[in-house]
């Protein structure tokens, strides 16, 4: 079991700094998509045409939106890693009172 707690501990520093990264990244990735979609003709193609073929993407509201899902996430991560922790460190302390 403790190996479990010791693998949601290194994913949390894992996922954080990737995250970080993410969100560092991520008004770069919006001005250049911007960008792509007032110079680029293929751009725009590709993203209508995504759309046609059954996507979710048609335009660049709807793909900004689905670029900000993982950073919407973080929260829930953060959640289930505090109680997991939480846990825990309630565990230890029963059992450290019935031993």
């Amino acid at each position: 079991m403790q190996s479990i707690y010791q693998g949601i501990y290194l994913f949390q520093f894992d996922v954080f700094a990737l995250y970080k990264r993410y969100i560092d990244q991520f008004p770069k990735t919006v001005r250049t998509i911007n960008k792509l979609c007032q110079t680029s003709t293929i751009f725009r193609k590709v993203l209508k045409k995504s759309h046609k073929d059954g996507g979710a993407i048609g335009n660049i509201r709807s793909l900004i939106a689905h670029l900000v899902q993982p950073i919407k996430r973080l929260s829930y991560y953060y959640t289930f890693i505090k109680v997991r922790s939480e846990e825990r460190r309630v565990g230890k302390e029963c059992r450290s009172r019935w031993s």
